[in-house]
């Protein structure tokens, strides 16, 4: 045990008068006087990317305004499951149905029990086995979403893997979304449903060919070629497609069109009777479409390319010069003095960060 281990130091022992270290036995008793016992550390809810920088901005900015919205048209319950009088109203007639996904293992099971003293090693199986995941939907004024008789319900059971029932993707989660509220509007038909997700990746994706400036090229591709975008196979099953390698098959589509401020659509790709009708127009042309001057961005990517090549020269890596460049975005040539405040800056952080 650790407090054992830190009490046979000879400093530790010099300091708190100790001759001897304490027994094991003795330590157990302490920690419970203390209020500990000894048992799996309590399990709170996931953090991952939870202060990342998209993430905080679209909750603060769009995810918590919107609930505050809602809250007038909700109803609001106690702790103890009773609805607060001070709060009933006609008009308040907004459910919102908290969505959340479960997997399950074939090998799950308790790992502390009450074993007799008689008891011995029993083999087990290696790994957590086969899974089953739950998807469903829950409120706090309807508990979970199904009819009384039970006959009609938006949850998914889904076996996951390749052989099984492939993977719990986008279109699952959109086709779940339409069910949910078929039932929902057909059982409660007075009342209005709002569905709530977490921020996975899946519930975010956008759809297939959605606008993305992403790795637009600048200019028309050259003859002979087109500018389109990677997207997976998607089978007759709405799972997709996997090759010989198991590796998900990828096919490639036009990216969807965009819109001008006025409401009209603008066609990224050159129309019937063009020339080049059917190929990427390039990213300068669909600026000048919006009355931008595109002179300046050949001079933009030029100078970038000059400002990481400098930065390159004066003895900076690849982490560095991205850091320089970002820093005199509206230079050709980085400062000579960039190494000294490269440092400064890198002390700066270490001191934080101790």
């Amino acid at each position: 045990m650790d407090i054992v281990d830190y009490l046979t130091r000879p400093d530790v022992q010099t300091r708190l008068l100790f001759k001897k270290t304490i027994s094991l036995a003795t330590a157990k008793r302490w920690m419970t006087k203390i209020g500990y016992r000894w048992a799996k550390a309590p399990r709170g809810q996931y953090i991952d990317g939870h202060e990342r920088k998209d993430v905080v901005r679209y909750r603060q900015d769009t995810f918590l305004p919107f609930f505050e919205k809602l809250d007038g048209q909700m109803r609001v319950w106690t702790n103890d499951g009773v609805e607060d009088p001070g709060t009933i109203s006609a008009e308040r007639d907004t459910v919102v149905w908290f969505h959340d996904e479960s997997t399950f293992y074939a090998n799950d099971r308790r790992k502390s029990c009450w074993v007799h003293s008689s008891a011995t090693a029993v083999p087990e199986p290696k790994g957590e086995g086969a899974s089953l995941m739950v998807a469903d939907f829950i409120s706090a004024d309807h508990g979970w979403l199904r009819s009384p008789d039970g006959t009609e319900d938006a949850r998914v059971v889904f076996k996951a893997g390749i052989g099984r029932d492939g993977y719990f993707i986008n279109e699952n989660i959109v086709a779940q979304a339409h069910r949910m509220m078929d039932v929902a509007v057909k059982l409660y038909p007075r009342k209005r449903h709002r569905a709530a997700y977490d921020n996975a990746p899946t519930h975010r994706k956008r759809p297939d060919g959605a606008l993305s400036a992403r790795k637009m090229p600048r200019n028309v591709p050259k003859e002979g070629t087109n500018w389109l975008i990677e997207v997976s196979q998607i089978g007759d099953n709405g799972q997709p497609v996997y090759g010989p390698d198991r590796k998900p098959l990828k096919m490639k589509v036009r990216m969807g069109d965009g819109q001008f401020s006025n409401g009209e659509p603008q066609a990224l790709y050159f129309p019937l009777g063009h020339l080049r009708a059917g190929v990427f127009k390039g990213m300068a042309t669909i600026l000048e479409e919006r009355g931008f001057n595109t002179s300046k961005l050949k001079a933009h990517f030029c100078n970038r390319s000059l400002r990481f090549m400098d930065a390159y020269r004066k003895g900076l890596d690849g982490r560095q010069a991205a850091w320089a460049n970002r820093k005199y975005h509206g230079h050709r040539m980085l400062p000579d003095h960039i190494l000294e405040e490269l440092d400064e800056t890198e002390a700066r952080v270490t001191v934080h960060t101790v």
